[in-house]
């Protein structure tokens, strides 16, 4: 099954988020080719919380 992905770029920076609201979501800031879908470093339990932790590492 392939989960819901979210990619969005702003500026020269891409934010990726994927999952699924029963096994929470995941997000990175410019990954990899590699690695944009094979897992993330940092994950959330509510797609809203993804958005928002990826919202705030942008704004840093």
């Amino acid at each position: 099954m392939r989960w819901p992905s979210y990619r969005q770029r702003i500026g020269g920076t891409t934010r990726v988020i994927d999952g699924h609201s029963e096994t929470g979501w995941g997000w990175s800031i410019d990954p990899d080719e590699t690695s944009e879908s094979a897992g993330h470093d940092r994950t959330a339990d509510t797609l809203d919380d993804a958005l928002h932790a990826a919202r705030t590492a942008l704004a840093a």
